[in-house]
């Protein structure tokens, strides 16, 4: 991977960058296809559920992101 694909100096790639902004921002717990949907929001190319899921275990073994079982 090219460090053109990073973003700045996190490290993250921009999509992984992008997924974290919009939890820290959300306020309350999103489900991987509300992440998928608000993060699809205005872009050209939709993202499909593997790349969130990617993206999601990456940031979660990074200690990023945690995550949470909710009941229902």
């Amino acid at each position: 991977m090219s460090a053109g694909r990073r973003s700045g100096r996190t490290g993250l790639s921009p999509r992984h960058a992008a997924i974290l902004t919009l939890l820290c921002d959300a306020g309350e717990t999103l489900s991987t296809t509300e992440v998928r949907e608000r993060i699809t929001r205005g872009r050209e190319r939709a993202l499909v559920a593997e790349q969130v899921y990617r993206a999601l275990i990456s940031l979660q073994r990074a200690g990023g992101v945690r995550r949470v079982h909710v009941a229902g």
